[in-house]
């Protein structure tokens, strides 16, 4: 929920597609493939995000994300106990320091980026849109 809440800072037009997108599953279920799990979990959903991928102690060698949405931004965020966290963002010729805690909103499917291995425990929580 709190990465939502900072995206309708980021991106409120993103932000309201995503829930208006959260708002039509909830009244339509029967659209879809398996209604009864997609209603058992927008209860406990918070977020206008559609997807989440979660990575566990390794590092990402400069990648881009087909599979999630055109033009939009994602959320990635680092949480553990460790040490020399850096996230890289070549064509901003920019590495950021990737503490825990940080998140950083991209759009993964236009820009290459990639996370440095660390010395100690991480895990990331990477929230988009598919």
């Amino acid at each position: 929920a709190l990465l939502g809440a900072v995206l309708s800072l980021v991106h409120p037009a993103l932000f309201a597609q995503g829930m208006e997108l959260m708002k039509t599953l909830y009244r339509k279920p029967g659209d879809l493939r398996n209604p009864d799990l997609v209603l058992d979990t927008l209860a406990i959903w918070a977020s206008p995000f559609t997807a989440l991928s979660i990575i566990s102690n390794r590092s990402t060698p400069l990648h881009r994300d087909t599979l999630g949405a055109m033009n939009c931004f994602d959320a990635v965020m680092s949480w553990g106990e460790y040490e020399n966290g850096r996230f890289k963002i070549p064509a901003a010729g920019m590495t950021f320091r990737y503490d825990t805690g940080t998140t950083i909103y991209l759009d993964t499917r236009t820009f290459r980026h990639g996370a440095s291995a660390v010395v100690g425990e991480r895990f990331c929580f990477v929230l988009f849109f598919r």
